[in-house]
């Protein structure tokens, strides 16, 4: 009597040659354990994945940010530059040592750069 059913089972056929069952078997082992390595792997991989995409948008965000930020910079040293060299050039046009009342002028309106 056949035990493990009809056609090619696993166990208890005895019309059967007994080596390829062991052989499928062991076969089928073999893969399973190299699925779940496989699978183990991918999660790690998943992982890391995730940690560099956290790490890059930080590392995009502070990077904006210091953009930003050397910007104003940028902006006020041209400003104070520009204020300067108007100074420097409103001190040539007047007699030596001689000050005009143009003390109170307004100093010139901010620049904006594009990036």
């Amino acid at each position: 009597s056949i035990v493990g059913g009809r056609g090619g089972g696993w166990r208890g056929e005895m019309n059967g040659p007994a080596e390829p069952e062991p052989a499928a078997r062991r076969r089928y082992r073999a893969l399973k354990r190299r699925l779940k390595l496989l699978l183990y792997e991918q999660e790690c991989f998943q992982d890391e994945l995730r940690r560099a995409q956290r790490k890059l948008l930080r590392v995009a965000r502070d990077k904006s940010f210091l953009l930003d930020r050397l910007l104003q910079y940028e902006n006020v040293e041209d400003d104070s530059t520009d204020s300067e060299a108007t100074a420097s050039s409103d001190n040539s046009d007047e007699p030596d040592g001689a000050k005009g009342g143009g003390g109170d002028a307004p100093p010139p309106p901010k620049r904006k750069r594009s990036p």
